[in-house]
């Protein structure tokens, strides 16, 4: 008669081989990483070099690299977006109605809520009931994001030459002198 299959349950040293490449990718440091997972802090290094030769660790390790890259790509491509928006933004009409006084909040669109970056409602005079009621919109600064946009695509990169009227007449003397001496 045979006994039934019972599952193993996962040692310590299989949960720290699987909780150490996502220790890893923190630091890029295995010490440090297999200390995270639960290793003395004597054995951490020996421990941690000896995991990062493991192969099934090592495609871990990648898989997660690849995933960090995308997401920071995805978070770079949103705020280029953002500061799109903000740089290039045109409808500062659309913010009031024909009467002359400012929408909603509701009413406004999403790229339109997308450069607003404070409203402050002011009440003056008559107690309960305000007399004059103003609201002030500040919408994010669109010199910067164009600024910031300038930079991010290096147009103020450039090269300053410096032609110096003198440098001719220097080169030619030092080049008589190597004639005299040679």
């Amino acid at each position: 008669m045979t006994k039934p299959n019972k599952k193993k349950k996962p040692g310590k040293k299989d949960l720290r081989e699987a909780r150490f490449p996502y220790e890893y990718v923190i630091d890029l440091n295995a010490t440090k990483a297999a200390i995270r997972c639960g290793c003395s802090v004597r054995s951490a290094r020996e421990l941690g070099s000896r995991l990062l030769r493991n192969v099934d660790i090592k495609a871990k390790i990648k898989e997660l690299q690849e995933d960090a890259q995308k997401r920071a790509i995805k978070t770079a491509d949103d705020w280029e977006r953002e500061v799109d928006v903000i740089a290039f933004f045109r409808g500062h009409a659309d913010f009031y109605k024909k009467d002359g006084t400012l929408k909603d909040i509701k009413d406004l669109t999403s790229e339109q809520l997308a450069v607003v970056h404070e409203i402050e409602n002011i009440s003056t005079g008559g107690g309960e009931k305000p007399l004059v009621r103003v609201t002030n919109l500040k919408l994010y600064d669109k010199l910067k994001a164009l600024d910031m946009k300038g930079k991010r695509l290096g147009v103020y990169k450039m090269t300053l030459e410096v032609k110096d009227p003198y440098m001719k007449y220097l080169e030619a003397i030092r080049r008589q002198k190597q004639e005299k001496a040679g």
